[in-house]
């Protein structure tokens, strides 16, 4: 029984490994990423890099302590929406120093949706309907306006006690 449930496991992840590979190599699903970019490409002489803050960073670093548990809380609902986060160790099997390795697929499929039923649904259907499972597609980052920000060295620390390279 344990060969046969690990059969159709593997199975079904290899369909499911199959169908995300198609809908991505899938020429047909370029206009959907591009309708998200709709802007023009900028300019010459313009950057892709965020500008450098006008703020200090103990304020900078006090916005964001403050805006952290709205941020995690975020976070913490996303991960929660397309994962199975439950505690359900696999049986006689630990990482180093015994910490337990979860079993099972934690992946969460759309409502109504088996692994059987979309490792049988072509790629095309999967893609129309959006039945791709999201949590195959990447997660955004958890705080990303002042997820790059730059702070110039007067900002950061006193301009005497640190000298910029020359």
């Amino acid at each position: 029984m344990k060969s046969r449930n690990r059969m159709v496991t593997a199975v079904s992840t290899l369909a499911i490994a199959i169908s995300g590979i198609a809908i991505v190599s899938n020429p047909r699903s370029a206009p959907a990423q591009a309708n998200q970019s709709s802007s023009l490409p900028p300019s010459r002489g313009q950057t892709s890099y965020l500008p450098v803050t006008d703020d200090d960073f103990p304020t900078v670093m006090q916005k964001m302590s403050a805006a952290k548990p709205e941020i995690m809380q975020r976070q913490q609902n996303l991960l929660s929406e397309r994962y199975d986060l439950s505690d359900r160790p696999a049986q006689g099997v630990t990482m180093d120093r015994g910490k337990a390795v979860q079993g099972g697929v934690r992946v969460k499929l759309p409502a109504g949706v088996t692994w059987q039923q979309l490792a049988a649904t072509p790629p095309d259907q999967i893609r129309d309907k959006g039945l791709f499972p999201k949590g195959f597609l990447p997660l955004p980052h958890p705080n990303h306006p002042e997820g790059g920000m730059v702070f110039p060295i007067s900002k950061s620390r006193k301009s005497s006690s640190r000298k910029a390279a020359t």
